[in-house]
């Protein structure tokens, strides 16, 4: 545990309700264990959100589902890839709703 994690009262994680799942298939999927971890905000030790955890189960998912998942994104037409802020050029790349999730647990540049 860290210095920012120690400081943190409960009262802070109990009001951090956003829980971040796991994306396989096209979907967001709830870890299989019904836990949580808590995100910390590096830059301030904050909790942002907590994080659902998978077992074997959810990664076994995961793992059925990239192949499929990789050949539907290489025959994604480069345009809409770098519409959607695949193709990370700077900054101004980075509009995707997606990276709203990144920011979230990585905090805003």
């Amino acid at each position: 545990m860290t210095i920012a994690q120690e400081s943190l009262s409960p009262a802070v994680e109990a009001a951090t309700t956003t829980t971040v799942k796991h994306w396989i298939n096209g979907a967001e999927t709830e870890g299989s264990t019904g836990r949580t971890q808590p995100i910390y905000n590096p830059s301030t030790g904050e909790i942002t959100a907590q994080l659902a955890l998978g077992a074997v189960t959810t990664l076994a998912a995961a793992v059925r589902a990239a192949p499929l998942a990789q050949r539907a994104w290489g025959l994604t037409p480069l345009a809409h890839r770098t519409e959607r802020g695949a193709t990370h050029t700077g900054a101004g790349a980075l509009r995707d709703e997606g990276m709203d999730a990144v920011w979230l647990v990585h905090g805003r540049p």
